[in-house]
Protein backbone atom coordinates (compact mmCIF):
# COMPACT_ATOMS: atom_id res chain seq x y z
CA UNK A 1 0.00 0.00 0.00
CA UNK A 2 1.37 3.44 -1.30
CA UNK A 3 0.59 7.02 -2.26
CA UNK A 4 1.20 7.32 -5.78
CA UNK A 5 1.06 10.86 -5.89
CA UNK A 6 4.47 11.04 -3.28
CA UNK A 7 7.66 11.19 -4.67
CA UNK A 8 8.45 8.16 -3.27
CA UNK A 9 5.70 6.10 -4.16
CA UNK A 10 6.67 4.53 -6.90
CA UNK A 11 9.73 3.18 -5.25
CA UNK A 12 6.99 1.08 -2.23
CA UNK A 13 4.89 -0.10 -5.55
CA UNK A 14 8.13 -1.52 -7.59
CA UNK A 15 9.40 -3.58 -4.14
CA UNK A 16 9.09 -7.53 -4.65
CA UNK A 17 6.02 -8.02 -2.61
CA UNK A 18 2.70 -10.28 -3.31
CA UNK A 19 -0.01 -7.35 -3.71
CA UNK A 20 1.31 -3.87 -4.16
CA UNK A 21 -1.48 -1.63 -4.18
CA UNK A 22 -1.53 2.61 -4.79
CA UNK A 23 -3.58 5.25 -4.08
CA UNK A 24 -3.90 8.84 -5.39
CA UNK A 25 -6.52 11.68 -4.73
CA UNK A 26 -7.53 10.74 -8.45
CA UNK A 27 -8.88 7.58 -7.22
CA UNK A 28 -11.25 9.49 -4.54
CA UNK A 29 -12.57 11.87 -7.49
CA UNK A 30 -15.30 14.39 -6.86
CA UNK A 31 -14.11 14.80 -3.48
CA UNK A 32 -14.07 18.06 -1.76
CA UNK A 33 -13.01 19.43 1.97
CA UNK A 34 -14.05 22.28 3.89
CA UNK A 35 -14.02 22.73 7.77
CA UNK A 36 -17.45 21.37 7.98
CA UNK A 37 -15.60 18.16 7.16
CA UNK A 38 -14.17 15.83 3.52
CA UNK A 39 -15.96 14.19 0.84
CA UNK A 40 -15.04 11.50 -0.88
CA UNK A 41 -15.98 8.64 -4.24
CA UNK A 42 -14.75 5.46 -3.62
CA UNK A 43 -15.69 2.66 -6.35
CA UNK A 44 -18.49 4.71 -7.25
CA UNK A 45 -19.95 5.64 -3.57
CA UNK A 46 -20.01 8.30 -1.64
CA UNK A 47 -18.51 8.53 1.65
CA UNK A 48 -18.27 11.61 4.62
CA UNK A 49 -15.89 12.34 7.37
CA UNK A 50 -16.22 14.95 9.61
CA UNK A 51 -12.99 15.93 9.68
CA UNK A 52 -11.50 18.16 7.35
CA UNK A 53 -8.12 18.83 5.21
CA UNK A 54 -7.09 16.99 1.82
CA UNK A 55 -4.46 14.64 4.37
CA UNK A 56 -8.07 13.32 5.20
CA UNK A 57 -8.97 12.50 1.74
CA UNK A 58 -5.59 10.52 1.80
CA UNK A 59 -5.93 8.61 4.92
CA UNK A 60 -9.63 7.82 3.86
CA UNK A 61 -8.45 6.53 0.52
CA UNK A 62 -5.44 4.78 1.93
CA UNK A 63 -8.13 2.94 4.31
CA UNK A 64 -10.31 2.18 1.58
CA UNK A 65 -7.60 0.81 -0.62
CA UNK A 66 -6.51 -1.52 2.12
CA UNK A 67 -9.92 -2.67 2.73
CA UNK A 68 -10.48 -3.31 -1.12
CA UNK A 69 -7.57 -5.03 -1.80
CA UNK A 70 -8.68 -7.80 1.06
CA UNK A 71 -11.95 -7.97 -0.41
CA UNK A 72 -14.25 -5.95 1.61
CA UNK A 73 -17.32 -4.13 0.07
CA UNK A 74 -17.48 -0.64 -0.72
CA UNK A 75 -20.21 -0.35 1.56
CA UNK A 76 -18.88 -1.51 4.53
CA UNK A 77 -15.84 0.33 3.84
CA UNK A 78 -18.59 3.22 3.92
CA UNK A 79 -19.94 2.36 6.83
CA UNK A 80 -16.27 2.01 8.91
CA UNK A 81 -15.30 5.01 8.01
CA UNK A 82 -18.27 7.01 8.41
CA UNK A 83 -18.32 5.54 12.09
CA UNK A 84 -15.03 7.24 12.66
CA UNK A 85 -15.75 10.54 13.98
CA UNK A 86 -13.14 11.74 15.51
CA UNK A 87 -9.78 10.66 16.10
CA UNK A 88 -8.13 11.84 19.40
CA UNK A 89 -5.03 14.67 19.33
CA UNK A 90 -5.94 14.19 15.15
CA UNK A 91 -7.39 17.78 13.81
CA UNK A 92 -9.39 17.09 17.73
CA UNK A 93 -12.64 19.51 17.68
CA UNK A 94 -12.69 20.77 21.79
CA UNK A 95 -16.24 22.28 22.60
CA UNK A 96 -17.47 23.54 25.60
CA UNK A 97 -20.51 25.49 23.63
CA UNK A 98 -17.71 28.28 22.74
CA UNK A 99 -18.89 30.57 19.23
CA UNK A 100 -15.12 30.02 18.37
CA UNK A 101 -13.70 26.50 17.06
CA UNK A 102 -10.56 25.17 18.95
CA UNK A 103 -8.37 22.36 17.61
CA UNK A 104 -5.80 19.67 19.23
CA UNK A 105 -3.49 18.40 16.40
CA UNK A 106 -0.26 16.17 16.86
CA UNK A 107 1.26 18.50 13.66
CA UNK A 108 4.84 18.52 14.32
CA UNK A 109 6.61 19.03 11.34
CA UNK A 110 6.49 21.67 8.82
CA UNK A 111 4.10 19.20 6.31
CA UNK A 112 1.99 18.12 9.17
CA UNK A 113 1.41 21.77 9.99
CA UNK A 114 1.11 23.68 6.47
CA UNK A 115 -1.97 21.25 5.96
CA UNK A 116 -3.33 21.68 9.43
CA UNK A 117 -3.36 25.13 8.42
CA UNK A 118 -4.40 24.99 5.12
CA UNK A 119 -7.58 22.95 6.14
CA UNK A 120 -8.87 26.31 7.79
CA UNK A 121 -8.79 28.67 4.85
CA UNK A 122 -11.63 30.77 6.07
CA UNK A 123 -10.48 31.24 10.09
CA UNK A 124 -8.73 33.74 11.74
CA UNK A 125 -6.72 31.49 12.99
CA UNK A 126 -4.88 31.81 16.73
CA UNK A 127 -1.86 29.26 16.62
CA UNK A 128 -0.78 27.99 20.10
CA UNK A 129 2.80 27.10 18.81
CA UNK A 130 5.75 24.63 20.42
CA UNK A 131 6.69 21.99 17.71
CA UNK A 132 10.41 21.81 18.35
CA UNK A 133 11.42 19.48 21.50
CA UNK A 134 14.75 19.83 23.14
CA UNK A 135 17.80 17.84 22.00
CA UNK A 136 16.72 17.27 17.98
CA UNK A 137 15.66 19.04 14.96
CA UNK A 138 17.21 22.23 16.12
CA UNK A 139 16.97 23.26 12.12
CA UNK A 140 13.35 23.10 12.16
CA UNK A 141 12.67 26.12 15.24
CA UNK A 142 12.83 29.21 12.90
CA UNK A 143 11.22 27.33 10.25
CA UNK A 144 8.20 26.11 12.07
CA UNK A 145 7.98 29.83 13.75
CA UNK A 146 7.95 31.44 9.89
CA UNK A 147 5.35 28.90 8.51
CA UNK A 148 3.21 30.01 11.63
CA UNK A 149 3.20 33.48 11.08
CA UNK A 150 2.71 33.18 7.08
CA UNK A 151 -0.61 31.76 7.98
CA UNK A 152 -2.03 32.61 11.59
CA UNK A 153 -3.03 35.81 12.17
CA UNK A 154 -2.01 35.46 15.88
CA UNK A 155 0.82 32.92 17.12
CA UNK A 156 1.56 32.14 20.89
CA UNK A 157 5.34 30.61 21.42
CA UNK A 158 5.44 28.38 23.95
CA UNK A 159 7.05 25.28 25.91
CA UNK A 160 7.15 22.29 24.70
CA UNK A 161 9.35 19.19 25.20
CA UNK A 162 12.33 20.59 26.34
CA UNK A 163 14.22 17.51 28.29
CA UNK A 164 17.59 19.05 29.02
CA UNK A 165 17.55 22.17 26.83
CA UNK A 166 16.82 25.41 28.42
CA UNK A 167 12.81 25.81 27.37
CA UNK A 168 13.32 29.97 26.74
CA UNK A 169 16.27 29.50 24.22
CA UNK A 170 13.94 27.13 22.27
CA UNK A 171 11.16 29.67 21.77
CA UNK A 172 13.47 32.06 21.07
CA UNK A 173 15.49 30.39 18.44
CA UNK A 174 11.76 29.50 16.83
CA UNK A 175 10.95 33.55 16.99
CA UNK A 176 14.06 33.96 15.02
CA UNK A 177 12.41 32.97 12.16
CA UNK A 178 9.65 35.95 12.57
CA UNK A 179 9.29 38.61 11.01
CA UNK A 180 7.32 40.37 13.39
CA UNK A 181 7.95 39.95 17.65
CA UNK A 182 5.73 37.07 18.77
CA UNK A 183 3.59 36.72 21.89
CA UNK A 184 5.55 34.74 24.22
CA UNK A 185 3.72 32.58 27.22
CA UNK A 186 6.22 30.32 28.43
CA UNK A 187 3.90 28.10 30.75
CA UNK A 188 1.73 26.24 28.13
CA UNK A 189 -1.88 26.18 30.07
CA UNK A 190 -1.76 29.79 29.92
CA UNK A 191 -0.88 29.63 26.84
CA UNK A 192 -3.91 28.45 25.70
CA UNK A 193 -5.68 30.20 28.15
CA UNK A 194 -4.50 33.37 26.35
CA UNK A 195 -5.15 32.02 22.77
CA UNK A 196 -9.14 31.27 23.69
CA UNK A 197 -9.41 34.31 25.60
CA UNK A 198 -8.30 36.17 22.05
CA UNK A 199 -10.77 34.25 20.23
CA UNK A 200 -13.56 34.39 22.30
CA UNK A 201 -15.37 37.55 20.67
CA UNK A 202 -14.62 36.09 17.36
CA UNK A 203 -17.19 33.79 16.03
CA UNK A 204 -14.73 33.13 12.87
CA UNK A 205 -12.13 32.46 14.73
CA UNK A 206 -9.85 29.35 15.04
CA UNK A 207 -7.24 28.38 18.31
CA UNK A 208 -5.13 25.73 16.85
CA UNK A 209 -2.98 23.84 19.62
CA UNK A 210 -0.37 22.08 17.75
CA UNK A 211 2.41 19.55 18.59
CA UNK A 212 1.42 17.40 21.73
CA UNK A 213 -1.58 15.86 20.35
CA UNK A 214 -2.58 13.07 22.65
CA UNK A 215 1.18 12.78 24.57
CA UNK A 216 0.45 12.46 28.03
CA UNK A 217 3.59 14.06 29.61
CA UNK A 218 5.68 17.31 28.67
CA UNK A 219 9.28 16.31 28.67
CA UNK A 220 11.95 17.71 31.26
CA UNK A 221 15.12 17.85 32.30
CA UNK A 222 17.17 14.93 34.04
CA UNK A 223 14.25 12.53 33.23
CA UNK A 224 11.51 14.54 34.77
CA UNK A 225 7.91 14.09 33.35
CA UNK A 226 4.98 16.23 33.74
CA UNK A 227 1.73 15.04 33.18
CA UNK A 228 -0.29 16.89 30.41
CA UNK A 229 -2.96 16.76 28.16
CA UNK A 230 -3.71 19.66 25.49
CA UNK A 231 -7.63 18.79 25.32
CA UNK A 232 -7.86 18.19 28.57
CA UNK A 233 -6.36 21.68 29.50
CA UNK A 234 -8.52 23.26 26.45
CA UNK A 235 -11.75 22.04 27.99
CA UNK A 236 -11.02 23.15 31.72
CA UNK A 237 -9.96 26.57 30.37
CA UNK A 238 -12.75 26.88 28.20
CA UNK A 239 -14.86 25.90 31.15
CA UNK A 240 -13.65 28.34 33.66
CA UNK A 241 -13.74 31.01 30.47
CA UNK A 242 -17.30 30.07 29.66
CA UNK A 243 -18.04 30.10 34.19
CA UNK A 244 -18.78 26.56 34.38
CA UNK A 245 -16.41 25.80 36.56
CA UNK A 246 -14.16 27.83 39.59
CA UNK A 247 -10.39 28.92 38.33
CA UNK A 248 -8.64 25.69 39.57
CA UNK A 249 -5.79 23.84 37.68
CA UNK A 250 -6.20 19.86 37.76
CA UNK A 251 -2.95 19.59 35.35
Amino acid sequence: MANADDEYGPDFLGLDVEIATPYALTYAEPWSTDESGTNITFNETSIHSPIPGEFTVMNMLAAASFAHTFGIEAKSIRAGLEATRLIPGRVEPIDEGQNFDVIVDYAHTLESLEKLYTAFPNRTKICVLGNTGGGRDTWKRPKMAALAEKYCERIILTDEDPYDENPESIVQEMAAGMQKKPQVVMDRRKAIRTALELAKTGKGDAVLITGKGTDPFIMRANGQKEEWSDSSVAREELKKMLGDTPDTATI
